[in-house]
């Protein structure tokens, strides 16, 4: 059962955002240092690896009555703190009352992992390229493929809420699912950070086969773009 009496039925957007900031700043004046998170228009996302997360949560058709109310949450500014870390996504979500969501998310398996750098090997204009998102239409694919690309399936996450509702994803952690495409809009290389993957190991030179151009890249190059230090 919803224990959010704040649906989009009963209650006007602008009373939502002002419940939403109303309960950031009293956890601001307490002294908690939040990170909010805002949609990124109507797509949510901008990037490849926002608009790519996007589309991996609305393919878990055991959770899609529960989506369209997480879209609406974080559109209204409802996910007022987000911490992503290995394998795990900390929330606070504000509706009628502030909720504490934790989802967490099983790592990927090293042979899955091997198999993806192989299946890229020469596909890859450049390290940059992947980093950027500037991907072919093949090795999007093959990131993206729901059999062994990099992106979650819905067996492969566990969330949590201190709500009432005995679904397995109730809208607040449906809105903290959605919440993190625009924060990859933001820091690509926290989806790595997300999925356990070791950067330094997946963009190793010797795995991914690319033009000579890529043999010209420094760490320092990658490190600058991708903000997390590489040594190659």
């Amino acid at each position: 059962m919803f224990d959010d009496s704040f649906g989009d039925s009963y209650v006007r957007v602008k009373k939502r955002r002002e419940t939403a900031e109303s309960i950031a700043d009293r956890l601001t004046a307490e002294g908690q240092e939040l990170q909010p998170v805002k949609a990124h228009g109507k797509a949510i996302a901008t990037s490849f690896w926002g608009r790519a997360w996007c589309r991996a949560v609305e393919n878990w058709q055991d959770y899609e009555s529960r989506l369209p109310a997480g879209r609406s949450l974080l559109k209204n500014g409802g996910v007022i703190d987000l911490k992503l870390s290995e394998n795990c996504a900390s929330a606070q979500v504000a509706a009628d009352r502030l909720y504490q969501v934790r989802i967490r998310f099983s790592g990927v398996e090293g042979e899955q992992l091997d198999a993806l750098r192989n299946a890229c090997a020469g596909k890859l204009t450049s390290l940059i390229d992947l980093i950027q998102g500037k991907l072919s239409d093949e090795v999007m694919e093959l990131i993206c493929d729901p059999a062994f690309g990099l992106f979650p399936r819905y067996s492969e996450l566990k969330p949590s809420c201190d709500c009432l509702d005995d679904a397995v994803l109730c809208r607040h952690a449906a809105a903290a699912l959605y919440a993190i495409a625009p924060r990859l809009d933001d820091q690509p290389e926290l989806f790595f950070t997300l999925r356990g993957i070791d950067p330094k190991r997946f963009f190793a030179l010797e795995a991914i086969a690319g033009t000579e151009s890529e043999s010209d890249l420094s760490a320092e190059d990658l490190s600058a773009a991708f903000g997390i230090e590489i040594d190659l």
